[in-house]
């Protein structure tokens, strides 16, 4: 059946389909364009407003959220792709910078981890300028040039709506079409969304936090906002048959849908908006029922953050998880082998991937490819092996019908740079954002799966913890419960050192929060990391499938030759039952529209 509405063509909540559907999209207009610093500033800004920054804290501003920021990415990109589809024509450095610019467009509005007081609402009046200097500093540090970073600047700066039209008019004819497609994508990203109305509820207190006091309260704010259509469109009134042009060249290209969705989507927006408010209650909101919005704020206080995850576990979460008391050189050189893939003859078929994640660094990663819709591992290895390690264990695994993919750290294996706790589980996100849209890109559309051993580990919990709607299942391959614990048995004084608890990776807190099936397998002789230390991760999963299965005689370096037959059989049916599960959903997922 052919989608009908803006929210049937892909989930917007999930940043890895926004990414999976801008490449896509990238790749059909803009073949030449290096999807690489795009992908890169993509998955960096997700970590950011997930609060994955040592600097900063996670996103605090309930409207202004993650969501809107890849909606507006993802709008930017159809806007220049229809534009290229009717014939405009776009440097490949303009795309890029469009792009990156529309990532950081709000990050005005996240606070430093040093800036304890309110939320990012406060900083509303100033937003743009602080997001443009976000913006420089982050283009500074990825390469870009004088040129591209005084163009982001420009188009950041555009998106105040209280600039005139009529300053775009002495810049060059290609900037100054940047600009215009970058406010329509940033009004068009937040008018279409399907939580607008909802979400005008946390935009009212962040008004109030900011000090405008333009609404005495909610019901003036709804109200007001039919007025605020007009505004809109006087904004884009000399545009706005150019976006109308470029939108529906998009759709009709992308999706052979000739209509402009956005437009669409937000009049049906307006006029539920007109027809809860022209019923006569004395609360309309009654009427708003998406993303559980409203009584997430009956439940805050005036708090301007959105709904809160489970007990706020994440929130949590994202307070403690910084590492730089691990990455001390007396640590790390007990936590870190690195060593150097050598060539060798023997031959397997295996796909060798090139994975950025900063500035002149990309990891090496080895893909064993079984079937299209076959499930995904994602593995990450101990502290004393590489990726080429896992060629004899990747083919047994395609074997079982899954793809493997196995990640090297800095400095191990093709990868460059150096390791250090902080980019290690740092890396984790990017290639997890990297490969979310590369693997349904190469026709690899299973579920995914992360699985860690021994320090890797703590790269899987992260990626479980941070991504339980988009990761399947997990996988623990003799992985650790307690950091000190470990740091003890690897060698490191930690009386005389003192990281402290603080520097905790939180294994336990982390894996407490992932309700997908888990396996865990340990060797019961382990002596680096005891058995039970995998018993207390099986403890502390909340999962209802879950499997702990203990091999008999094993070590930590022997757990195949002692297990490999049971270590194959858990695995294969862990992943049928995680692919199942996956399908089941996939084949009923629910209708979520109502009156809207």
């Amino acid at each position: 059946m052919t989608p009908s509405k803006l929210s049937d063509l892909i989930d917007h909540s999930d940043p890895g389909s926004v990414l999976k559907e801008v490449q896509a999209t990238l790749y059909d207009a803009f073949p030449n364009v290096a999807m690489d610093p795009i992908v890169t500033a993509f998955g960096d800004i997700v970590a950011l407003y997930e609060g994955r920054n040592p600097g900063f804290h996670a996103c605090s501003t309930g409207y202004h959220d993650l969501q809107h920021t890849t909606d507006t990415f993802l709008a930017m990109a159809r806007l220049l792709h229809g534009g290229a589809v009717l014939g405009e024509t776009f440097s490949a450095d303009h795309v890029a910078t469009g792009l990156i610019s529309a990532l950081y467009h709000d990050s005005g509005y996240l606070q430093e981890i040093t800036d304890t007081e309110g939320t990012g609402a406060k900083y509303t009046l100033d937003h743009e300028e602080r997001g443009a200097a976000f913006f420089e500093r982050y283009g500074r540090s990825a390469g870009m040039s004088t040129e591209n970073l005084r163009i982001g600047r420009l188009l950041i700066l555009s998106t105040d709506l209280s600039e005139s039209t009529a300053e775009n008019a002495d810049r060059p004819p290609a900037i100054g079409l940047l600009c215009r497609l970058m406010v329509a994508a940033d009004l068009l990203a937040q008018m279409s969304e399907r939580n607008y109305l909802e979400k005008l509820l946390f935009l009212y207190r962040e008004f109030r936090e900011a000090g405008i006091d333009n609404y005495p309260n909610e019901l003036d704010l709804l109200n007001k906002t039919i007025g605020f259509y007009d505004v809109i469109d006087q904004r884009l009134e000399h545009t706005a048959d150019q976006i109308d042009r470029f939108l529906v060249a998009h759709f009709q290209k992308r999706w052979q849908i000739p209509v402009n969705l956005y437009r669409e989507a937000i009049n049906r927006q307006k006029a539920y908006l007109v027809s809860i408010l022209s019923t006569g209650d004395n609360d309309p909101r009654g009427r708003l029922r998406r993303g559980g919005i409203v009584e997430a704020i009956k439940n805050t206080s005036g708090d301007t953050r959105g709904p809160k995850r489970g007990k706020d576990v994440k929130h949590r979460l994202d307070e403690k998880m910084v590492y730089t008391a691990l990455d001390r050189p007396e640590i790390l050189t007990h936590i870190f082998y690195p060593r150097t893939e050598v060539f060798h003859s023997r031959e397997t078929p295996v796909e060798n991937l090139m994975i950025p994640v900063d500035r002149d660094v990309s990891l090496g990663a080895r893909l064993h490819r079984s079937d299209a819709s076959a499930p995904n591992i994602l593995f990450f290895h101990g502290n004393g092996e590489i990726a080429a390690d896992y060629d004899e264990l990747g083919t047994l695994i395609t074997r079982c019908g899954v793809n493997f993919i196995v990640v090297d750290y800095r400095g191990y294996g093709r990868s460059g740079g150096s390791s250090t706790v902080t980019t290690m589980m740092a890396d984790s996100h990017r290639i997890f954002a990297y490969l979310t849209g590369w693997l349904p890109e190469n026709g690899l559309t299973g579920p995914m799966i992360v699985m860690g051993r021994s320090l890797g580990s703590a790269s899987a919990l992260e990626l479980a913890a941070a991504h339980p709607n988009r990761i399947r299942g997990l996988v623990i391959d003799s992985g650790f419960a307690d950091t000190l614990s470990l740091l003890k048995r690897l060698g490191v004084d930690v009386e005389h050192v003192g990281p402290g608890d603080s520097s905790d990776f939180g294994q336990r807190e982390k894996i407490a929060t992932f309700t997908h099936p888990v396996l865990i397998i340990h060797g019961e002789q382990d002596v680096i990391i005891p058995f039970t230390d995998g018993a207390t991760l099986y403890d502390a999963s909340p999962a209802a499938d879950k499997t702990l299965l203990a091999i008999p005689g094993a070590g930590h370096n022997d757990i195949f030759s002692h297990g490999l037959t049971s270590y194959m059989d858990a695995v294969a049916k862990f992943c049928r039952q995680v692919t199942a599960a996956f399908n089941s959903s996939t084949t009923t997922r629910p209708n979520h529209d109502d009156e809207k």
